[in-house]
């Protein structure tokens, strides 16, 4: 944040609980306040900016992953759907900066944009991804061609 003196806060904590307010879906990045002029903490955006991108490329191993979605799912069961529950299986990391999740679920459609949300945040920070977006795909699980298909699927 540069110039952040202009917005009529007068505290960094105020500029942050502002920020917060107007970003909500941003609480994760860091805020560094900076002096572009003085060339205050100017240097500080560039380690930052490294631990950022460590952070974002860094790979969890499956079982790690597949341990943060059962806690997730423990914590908040999955939606009803007018078409049954959502189930979940099993996860696993497919890419990095940003890091990102398949999740095999029994019917994408049956996990509103709310649990999504939740989910995406709950596996973050259950595998330390504290201050870069996660990104969470939902991927019907496959079946094998000659298993019979339940009613719980």
């Amino acid at each position: 944040m540069n110039k952040w003196d202009l917005s009529g806060e007068t505290s960094t904590d105020g500029y942050v609980k502002f920020l917060d307010s107007r970003l909500a879906r941003m609480r994760f990045a860091p805020v560094i306040f900076i002096s572009a002029k003085d060339g205050e903490r100017v240097w500080d955006v560039a380690r930052v900016a490294g631990e950022l991108w460590r952070e974002a490329s860094r790979t969890c191993s499956t079982a790690d992953v597949n341990r943060a979605l059962r806690e997730a799912l423990e914590r908040r069961s999955p939606p009803v759907s007018r078409h049954g529950p959502g189930k979940a299986y099993y996860a696993t990391q497919v890419g990095t900066a940003p890091p990102r999740f398949a999740v095999f679920v029994n019917s994408p459609g049956r996990f509103d944009q709310t649990y999504r949300r939740y989910l995406a945040g709950a596996m973050a920070d259950s595998l330390g991804f504290e201050e870069v977006p996660v990104k969470l795909m939902l991927r019907p699980r496959e079946r094998s061609p000659n298993k019979k298909r339940s009613k719980a699927d």
